[in-house]
């Protein structure tokens, strides 16, 4: 009875993900665990299909290709695949001798909106058909939450930027800026629209100018109806995972 009570309470302690798995590998600092949000997010979706991303091609067709998948093991944990693929024919990849096709395999985790595989960290949504891997994901209308291996962001605005255009945000980070080695700055926000999305950039109070260490929130077209981002300069390129279903 004492054993079942002492598991219980233990368990009660932790924070789960769908298949009882506890949030052991993921590690935040600047949201409590229990507070991670769980915004357009599906564990049964993400083992249920392969994850495709597609390099920009060159003009006579090469790039790179990437396909992450997930499957549950009996004991409820997730083993994350990934598999690059070679593209076309490259001159320079294939005299230093690199492989046509590279293999990764490893332990995955999802608690909310963090996906850790292969020893990497980062904020995900699923959005219609796409996976979107460094994503900026919304806590509320006026907080936005980032993670991309060990780098956090958060984002407090004063107003909802999609309705005020211009104000006051704070901008959290961990490790600190490296400029000034500060975790917390208060800046000014202005919001300009065009035909590919919406963008947030944020202004240092005391320059009244855009600072290079401060990122830019990019709501494309795609997303903005979902106000899932990425950011702009520290944002990783791969951002999106095309679906189709696992062969």
């Amino acid at each position: 009875m004492i054993k079942k009570v002492l598991l219980f309470f233990f368990l009660g302690c932790q924070v789960l993900n769908g298949y009882g798995q506890a949030c052991d590998s993921i590690v935040i600092h600047l949201l409590p665990i229990d507070s991670i949000p769980h915004y357009h997010i599906s564990l049964d979706t993400l083992i249920e299909y392969d994850w495709i991303w597609s390099s920009l091609r060159t003009v006579g067709g090469s790039g790179y290709d990437e396909v992450l998948s997930f499957k549950k093991e009996e004991n409820n944990d997730l083993t994350a695949t990934s598999i690059g693929i070679r593209v076309g024919y490259h001159y320079y990849l294939d005299a230093m001798g690199i492989e046509d096709t590279t293999l990764s395999v490893g332990h995955g985790q999802l608690c909310g909106n963090i996906l850790n595989y292969n020893q990497h960290q980062s904020t995900v949504a699923m959005i219609g058909d796409y996976l979107v891997l460094h994503a900026l994901i919304p806590i509320d209308s006026t907080s936005w939450y980032y993670n991309e291996n060990g780098i956090e962001y958060l984002f407090e605005f004063d107003n909802d930027p999609f309705v005020v255009s211009t104000g006051v945000a704070i901008v959290k980070r961990h490790p600190s800026f490296e400029f000034d080695y500060m975790s917390t700055r208060q800046v000014n926000y202005s919001v300009h629209t065009d035909r590919y999305g919406l963008t947030i950039t944020l202004v240092d109070k005391a320059s009244q100018r855009v600072h290079y260490n401060y990122p830019t929130l990019q709501f494309s077209n795609e997303l903005k109806d979902y106000r899932v981002s990425s950011l702009g300069v520290f944002s990783s390129i791969k951002t999106y995972y095309k679906k189709k279903g696992k062969e």
